[in-house]
């Protein structure tokens, strides 16, 4: 989906790199205390340490007290289910993320933040999931089945859109099947509104024949749109 393709051209030409990765397994693990005859978490401790050897995370001591027990260890199997990356561009943007079923689409709008360029989408654990996606503030929710607990999509560790047009960050192949999309404009293309929310500046909007479209990048924050 364009914008529009009649306004494409009027845009300002920017492109936008997402780039990252799932996330390491922690760094760290839980250390409890004995208080009171009861065995209380005490995160301020930082007792063990990892390191990767033959591909696995070792937990070794790293520095313990006396008093503390250390509980180490990892979830088997199910890899890690959080995706972080950031949104660079020569200049400053805002951007919108849509989920995409054979139901519909819905989308939200980042927020005017426009220092904060990370992206993260992480799922829930277990077969029927929450698909959370978050750029720049604009959180996004969706629900959907895997076939297995262990699943997770590919996404490339380094992807580029083009402003304007939206494009396929990512895609889940559950029940139903779930797209994630990014649409990004330059920051000198839209104009932020009293509430805090931005939309596409005039000369840009009244161009946008659909009026869905044009709902979705005026004053709107979130909603949706039919399949």
């Amino acid at each position: 989906m364009h914008l529009d393709t009649s306004i494409i051209g009027r845009l300002t030409p920017l492109d936008v790199t997402v780039e990252g990765g799932w996330s390491p397994a922690p760094d760290t693990v839980t250390s409890l205390m004995l208080v009171d005859g009861r065995w209380e978490p005490d995160p301020s401790r930082r007792v063990m340490q990892s390191q990767m050897i033959d591909g696995q995370w070792i937990y070794t001591p790293a520095r313990l007290a006396p008093g503390i027990i250390c509980v180490a260890g990892q979830y088997t199997l199910a890899p890690c289910r959080e995706w972080y990356g950031r949104a660079t561009a020569a200049e400053p943007f805002v951007a919108m993320t849509f989920h995409r079923t054979p139901a519909g689409c819905t989308w939200v709008k980042s927020t005017r933040s426009y220092e904060s360029r990370y992206v993260r989408l992480w799922l829930t654990a277990g077969n029927e999931i929450s698909v959370m996606t978050d750029i720049q503030h604009g959180l996004s929710y969706s629900q959907t089945l895997l076939n297995s607990p262990y699943d997770r999509p590919n996404i490339s560790g380094s992807q580029s859109f083009r402003a304007g047009v939206t494009r396929r960050f990512t895609r889940i192949d559950g029940e139903p099947p779930l797209e994630v999309h990014f649409l990004f404009l330059a920051r000198r293309d839209v104009r932020v509104t009293r509430s805090g929310l931005w939309r596409l500046r005039p000369e840009h909007l009244d161009a946008i024949a659909d009026p869905a479209i044009r709902r979705m990048v005026g004053d709107g924050r979130a909603g949706n749109l039919p399949p």
